[in-house]
């Protein structure tokens, strides 16, 4: 299968030959793997050349009214409280949606990776 083949299969759920290898390693071990080349795509697809990693990339997307308070929310009625503090090696954010249904709350936690990949 090429890596297209074996991605859209795996996208709608089929049997590919091999669990594609999505990169999610580019910023910041590709970075220095490829310090020469400045392009994100340009050091992804050298990857998938040298190392038969599948790549894909994500499109854009419309704007989430929860997505990110710096974000402009496309509905009016949506507001997004966001409080974020550094607790010894991590990050910690805590979420809160206003709804005209309700609030909704969540947390998340992540360490601070300083060399690496996370």
């Amino acid at each position: 299968m090429t890596s297209h083949e074996r991605l859209m299969t795996a996208f709608r759920k089929g049997t590919p030959d091999r669990a594609p290898m999505p990169l999610r390693m580019g910023s910041k071990f590709l970075g220095k793997y490829y310090s020469d080349v400045p392009s994100v795509l340009e050091r992804n697809m050298r990857a998938h050349e040298e190392f038969g990693i599948d790549i894909f990339q994500a499109a854009p997307r419309p704007p989430l009214p929860a997505h990110s308070p710096e974000a402009t929310p496309w509905r009016d009625d949506v507001d997004v409280e966001m409080k974020h503090e550094v607790r010894g090696n991590r990050n910690h954010w805590e979420r809160t949606i206003h709804t005209p249904e309700g609030d909704l709350h969540d947390v998340k936690q992540a360490l601070i990776i300083t060399e690496g990949c996370g």
